[in-house]
């Protein structure tokens, strides 16, 4: 159907309506089951949204005593950097290097990874950079590889290294749901990385995610969470000043009008730090962030 998509990518679909086996032809995907057919987009892809309501159970543990975890959410340090000939002269928005360090590498050269929400596909140049071939899909955006629900993902099992998903999880109505579907996706010791929402203004968020319940998430889906972390450069001052509180506001402008409260802040948190243990950068960082980045990896057993 194109030749920007390759034929492994090809045998790793499957139906979102049902889970069954797909038939490929020139114009559309066919499942074999419940006889659904997707069409054909003009770039070579696919539209593989769900064409009718689908029912999916949950089941939750709750524990007796719920623990406090033991990740540390601080934010995330600097760690080995990407191979020379790996780096990009400009990372794309969103993704830190801190983060982009922590990418995985691919284990062979037909290794697939997905990108959950990729919208115009901006990550494809960073994954390729770890040696994956690319495969992104979108709910909406025309220029996606596929379109699809994160919800209800068209790949089968297994079929992934890697899965990123960069502040998609809040716009979806159940994100359990996403994550169960990125867990299945993944290859035993997959790793899925990406970011939420916590304090952050923005009019198509149905969730906004604290640590502990991004963990708590995570956990209940099966990940082993390796990583919880405050996005730094994504805070809610700034999220409010572009968002909420002056929109369409000249940038100048709305910076002026917040600088002293935002002032104020940093050295009430500098003075408490003299005062009392808990007054430290890290906690004002996980008090006041606008998102948060998350490791999670699948287990091998």
């Amino acid at each position: 159907m194109s030749n920007t998509i390759s034929d492994e990518i090809w045998t790793k679909l499957s139906c979102p309506q049902c889970s069954g086996p797909v038939e490929i032809t020139n114009k559309a995907v066919s499942c074999q089951v419940c006889n659904t057919t997707f069409p054909a987009l003009p770039n070579g892809g696919v539209d593989l949204r769900l064409q009718l309501p689908r029912q999916c159970q949950s089941v939750v543990t709750i524990e007796p005593s719920p623990l406090y975890p033991r990740l540390s959410f601080e934010p995330l340090k600097s760690a080995k950097p990407l191979d020379k000939e790996k780096r990009l002269s400009r990372l794309p928005p969103r993704i830190s290097t801190e983060l982009a360090a922590r990418f995985p590498k691919a284990t062979g050269k037909t290794a697939l990874m997905l990108d959950l929400g990729c919208g115009k596909m901006i990550h494809r140049e960073l994954v390729e950079h770890q040696g994956f071939r690319y495969v992104g899909l979108d709910r909406d955006d025309p220029g996606a590889m596929f379109l699809g629900d994160a919800q209800a993902l068209p790949f089968t099992d297994g079929s992934f290294e890697f899965v990123l998903s960069i502040s998609v999880l809040q716009e979806v109505p159940h994100p359990e749901m996403m994550i169960r579907e990125a867990f299945r996706v993944l290859t035993p010791g997959g790793v899925f990385i990406g970011s939420a929402a916590y304090l952050e203004s923005y009019s198509r968020t149905y969730h906004h995610f604290t640590h502990l319940g991004l963990n708590a998430l995570l956990q209940q889906e099966g990940f082993a969470v390796e990583a919880i972390a405050p996005n730094p450069r994504w805070t809610a001052p700034i999220s409010l000043l572009g968002n909420g509180l002056f929109p369409y506001m000249p940038r100048p402008l709305a910076v002026a009008l917040v600088s002293p409260v935002y002032v104020g802040h940093r050295i009430w948190w500098w003075l408490g730090g003299f005062l009392h243990p808990q007054a430290t950068e890290s906690n004002r960082l996980l008090l006041t962030t606008g998102s948060f980045f998350f490791i999670a990896r699948k287990p091998i057993v």
